[in-house]
């Protein structure tokens, strides 16, 4: 038996990426929560309220770091940069959902670093499911989500949920691991499945999909041999030793924070390695801290040996405020 599952959420970049903005012209503002927005807004109408209610409600997000609004560049740029232009490809647009979107953009609880739920789903993909497709968007929702087969037959696939002995092609880590989201076990697929399927086994139910087997299979426990960390109980990897001269691969426990290490890889969870050879926590240091790599600060950023910009790492992207709000206050 298995369920219909899918692997990953909303990810903020480009097509629906963070989006934020200045006023518009002074002259021609008004009260954003006052604009009566209809039941179900046109595309014609949608993009004009779009911009006209956005820029207000993201105003205060370019004030929080630290920019002044010209408005004039979230006019212009407010609903591209959003990804709630029309976009070209195979999409229709949804009236319904558009007015969803400019309500919850009205009721001032807009959060700095994600758009409001509804707006996600203004411009829905119409490809069916196998059908040829150059994006995850472009493929049709309906009661299973979808995903673009971009890394095989670039067709729109929907991703299952596989339990123990199910036909498999891919394993998923589970949530704090290094690793992200699922990888692929084959090539090519498994020839046991339809061409639109994935079945993707959860390491945080203590499954892995075997490449011998095609199947879901229990995870290995520390001691027991191993190909690859994909296969080792979580919080443990695959470990070469060597003894009088043969090399055997075992399931080893990875290292705790504080605990010494060679390369990130020898640490559990997405700790790093630091410069001294001991495992930490990933972006706790503040702007102006000492650092070494960008792993280490909570703006990401490690500029000229000391960490800076943490002042986007909860709210707006640097390059969308430049785009979007206007200019720094202190350049």
């Amino acid at each position: 038996m298995r369920t219909r599952w899918v692997q990953c959420g909303w990810v903020l970049v480009s097509f629906f990426g963070v989006a934020a903005c200045g006023g518009v012209a002074e002259e021609t503002k008004r009260d954003a929560s006052m604009i009566a927005v209809p039941e179900n807004v046109s595309e014609s109408e949608f993009e004009p309220l779009l911009t006209e209610i956005g820029c207000q409600a993201f105003t205060p997000c370019c004030a929080q770091v630290g920019y002044e609004v010209d408005g004039i560049s979230c006019k212009v740029n407010f609903a591209g940069n959003l990804g709630l232009a029309h976009p070209s490809g195979p999409y229709r647009y949804d009236s319904a959902t558009a007015t969803q979107c400019l309500k919850a953009l009205q009721s001032k609880e807009v959060g700095c670093n994600r758009l409001p739920e509804p707006c996600r789903g203004v411009y829905q993909g119409t490809v069916p499911l196998g059908g040829a497709c150059g994006h995850d968007s472009e493929c049709e929702s309906g009661e299973q989500p979808t995903s673009c087969d971009l890394l095989g037959s670039n067709v729109c696939v929907v991703t299952e949920h596989g339990e123990l002995g199910d036909p498999c092609d891919q394993t998923c880590a589970a949530d704090g691991e290094r690793s992200r989201g699922c990888a692929d076990t084959f090539v090519h697929g498994n020839a046991d499945l339809p061409a639109s399927t994935h079945v993707a086994c959860n390491r945080a139910q203590g499954l892995y999909c075997d490449l011998k087997t095609a199947k879901c299979q229990p995870l290995v426990v520390v001691g027991s041999a191993c190909r690859e960390s994909l296969q080792c109980t979580v919080g443990a990897g695959c470990v070469e030793a060597t003894d009088d001269t043969v090399s055997t691969m075992t399931c080893q426990p990875l290292a705790a924070l504080g605990l010494s290490c060679q390369t990130a890889f020898d640490c559990a969870g997405d700790a790093y390695c630091d410069d001294q050879g001991t495992c930490r926590s990933p972006r706790t240091k503040d702007d102006g801290e000492p650092c070494s790599s960008s792993i280490e600060c909570v703006g990401q950023i490690c500029e000229q040996g000391l960490c800076t910009r943490a002042v986007f790492a909860m709210g707006l992207p640097e390059v969308t405020a430049d785009a979007i709000c206007g200019r720094p206050k202190n350049p």
